[in-house]
């Protein structure tokens, strides 16, 4: 994480069909490696209709890292940081 090539985020996703495809459509745009990914759905800070993700990403640089934040934000995706 330090040298900016590993990044894990959490992601607020309706629990509806296609949300994960989406995040995952940014991410394969901004030519981010997906190295894991938990699916919680059940968890009590979950409230319900909603699913939460947990996603750790292999990036080349910093520079892909907020490119990755930029298309998150400009999707108007509910992440934060881990």
């Amino acid at each position: 994480m330090q040298t900016g090539r590993l990044l894990k985020i959490f992601v607020d996703l309706p629990d509806k069909p296609g949300a994960l495809k989406n995040i995952v459509d940014e991410i394969s745009k901004a030519h981010v490696n997906i190295v894991e990914v938990v699916h919680d759905r059940l968890s009590s800070n979950i409230p319900a209709g909603t699913a939460g993700v947990y996603l750790s990403l292999e990036l080349e640089n910093r520079d892909q890292s907020d490119l990755l934040i930029d298309l998150f934000n400009k999707q108007n995706i509910n992440f934060r940081i881990m």
